[in-house]
């Protein structure tokens, strides 16, 4: 069964867009939130995200050509054990309604809110640095959580990054409540660290795993999934170089983070190995424009290439 897939429209001002790239090829297995392409319009690259599983059969525009909105650019086989009938499709939702749900949701973020992205290459050795001092001392704290901290530290400087819309307005959170994304072998959670204004890196990292723990065990509350203003979801552990992801409803972004890699480096004029994360936020275009983003992320790189001021409770 044949799913047709079209430029979509990101403003109501745009008309047409052209494909950057494809990050998936033909015959490619692409699950619901894969993104398929990386797109370019008038308010800037956008990766576009699958919202069913199945198999990419035919891709109809190449690289580098512009077409009108609406445009059929591919198609996606959807998986025949995935959609044989009405009856396993009930059956699915009845035993993962949780997994029916997000991907729900997914369409409905994609569909509201125009979407735009930010990529910064973030010089993250200093924050090893600072974790393997930390082990030495007996303590854990990863760099994920030096991630959160300066989150938090960006997210104060720039309150309209923490915010959402309510109707046509921008309403800006006084909370500053971070959701964690999580890959579960029953699918994706995300637990949520509340009021991370008033706490330490410790208490950060304390309270993270502790959620995480609760997540894995499938012991998650509502109360633990709900109420965030702000996402991150970290690749890392897969090898990811970089990639986007599609924001939360009722969220302005979500920070979409690849592994922390060895990588070449050009310190006072001369190239040096380092270690480098690539960054990237996905922004709602109505809250958020290109200049607003571009300030965000490099605010974070700032704080996680000088670190130090992380480590103390408040702003740095």
């Amino acid at each position: 069964m044949p799913s047709e897939i079209v430029m979509p429209k990101f403003s109501d001002r745009m008309t047409g867009g052209s494909i950057v790239s494809w990050v998936k090829g033909t015959g490619d297995r692409v699950e619901p939130g894969d993104i398929l392409a990386i797109l370019a319009s008038e308010g800037g690259e956008t990766g576009l995200p699958a919202f069913v599983p199945g198999v990419l059969r035919e891709i109809l525009v190449g690289p580098g050509t512009s077409v009108p909105v609406g445009t059929v650019i591919a198609r996606l086989e959807l998986c025949r054990d995935e959609s044989q009938d009405a009856g396993q499709q009930v059956r699915d939702e009845a035993t993962d309604p949780d997994h029916s749900s997000r991907i729900r949701q997914l369409c409905d973020a994609w569909r509201s809110a125009p979407h735009c992205a930010v990529t910064v290459h973030i010089d993250m050795e200093a924050v090893e640095n600072l974790c393997q001092s930390f082990r030495e001392d007996g303590v854990r704290i990863t760099a994920n959580d030096f991630i959160i901290r300066a989150c938090v530290a960006a997210l104060s400087k720039f309150p309209q990054v923490n915010s959402s819309l309510a109707g046509d307005e921008a309403v800006r959170h006084r909370s500053i409540n971070i959701g964690m994304v999580l890959s579960l072998k029953r699918g994706a959670a995300t637990p949520v660290l509340k009021e991370c204004g008033r706490k330490s890196l410790r208490e950060l990292a304390r309270e993270s795993r502790l959620l995480m723990e609760q997540a894995r065990k499938g012991k998650l509350s509502p109360h633990e999934t709900m109420g965030g203003t702000f996402t991150v979801a970290n690749l890392g552990m897969y090898g990811i170089d970089e990639y986007q992801t599609v924001v939360r409803s009722g969220e302005a972004a979500v920070l979409a983070l690849g592994a922390i890699r060895n990588a070449p480096l050009v310190t006072n004029g001369r190239v040096v190995p380092g270690r480098v994360m690539t960054a990237t936020l996905c922004a709602d275009h109505r809250l958020l424009d290109g200049a607003d983003a571009g300030l965000f992320m490099a605010e974070l790189r700032r704080l996680l290439e000088h670190p130090e001021p992380l480590l103390i409770t408040g702003t740095p």
